[in-house]
């Protein structure tokens, strides 16, 4: 298993890249910052309402990937892939270098809401 640490201060200075973390995300308050094998996850609340960033810097493209099968939205100066299921959404997204998970179980419009604020 690899290295992991926590708290903002310790896992921003330590991720290698810049991180995207604000203090509040759907309406829920910053709950827990973690880095593990060099990806970053925040988390935002608690219990079933919690919404989970993930971020790490983006691999190097090799041609088309399973993220192309997924619908898109267009949010300001990217476009996210989302992948809706019965227990909640996900939007990955590629900006500034770094690859973003916004997942939670909350319907689509709620999750898309949020995506201004990380960028």
């Amino acid at each position: 298993m690899g290295s992991s640490m926590s708290g903002l201060g310790a896992v921003t200075g330590a991720a290698g890249f810049s991180a995207a973390s604000p203090d509040h995300l759907a309406g829920r308050a910053r709950s827990d910052v973690s880095l593990r094998d060099d990806t970053m996850f925040v988390r935002y609340g608690y219990g079933v309402g919690t919404v989970v960033l993930i971020e790490r810097k983006t691999a190097a493209a090799s041609g088309r990937g399973f993220l192309d099968n997924l619908a898109r939205r267009h949010r300001q100066r990217s476009t996210a892939h989302e992948l809706r299921t019965a227990l909640g959404t996900a939007l990955i997204w590629n900006a500034g270098g770094v690859t973003y998970v916004l997942a939670a179980s909350l319907p689509p419009a709620a999750l898309e809401s949020a995506l201004p604020a990380v960028r």
